[in-house]
């Protein structure tokens, strides 16, 4: 990648606008053709009803298809973004780690953990809990830019604003 410290950070506000401009559009598309009742009757598959009128009941099952899609190679991405940070977060020596008995190196380790620990979530806890759990990374996530802000922001360069910005944002959040 050329010049990644300015290009990555494009790349991210690029893929954060195409994302918000598609979900406007399916909103919009949703909206546009189903009711107010229709889309609380549909609940979770509003998008796939707003496709029916449209594509037929084939448009109806090609959405629920792509959705499905959607769901597991996000799902797919998070599990390895997260082990990944977790791998070179151990690797930094900043979280514990212990192998119980596995072999391989520690990013395999930390990729079983996640999956564990998030297929453990989802069997004892229903979506909505699992959801509320969010105003805890909220909390943790507003503690963490403010001891950055607090102790360390001079020190490692990081913006001022930039710190008080993403407070508000996940204090709006």
């Amino acid at each position: 990648m050329v010049d990644p410290h300015r290009n990555v950070g494009r790349t991210i506000i690029f893929s954060i606008a195409i994302c918000v401009v598609v979900y406007l559009l399916v909103a919009f598309a949703v909206g546009s053709s189903l009711s107010l009742d229709e889309i609380v009757a549909a609940k979770d598959h509003s998008l796939a009803e707003a496709a029916e009128p449209v594509l037929g009941p084939c448009g109806f099952y090609f959405t629920i298809a792509l959705a499905v899609v959607a769901t597991a190679s996000g799902l797919l991405a998070s599990v390895f973004a997260v082990s990944r940070m977790l791998a070179m977060l151990t690797d930094m020596e900043m979280i514990p780690h212990s192998h119980f008995g596995m072999s391989g190196p520690i990013r395999e380790h930390t990729l079983v953990y996640t999956v564990v620990i998030a297929s453990g979530l989802t069997v004892f806890f229903d979506l909505c809990r699992i959801a509320s759990l969010r105003a805890f990374y909220l909390v943790m996530d507003i503690l963490i830019h403010w001891g950055v802000f607090r102790r360390l922001h001079q020190e490692i360069g990081a913006s001022g604003w930039v710190l008080v910005t993403a407070i508000a944002l996940d204090v709006l959040g």
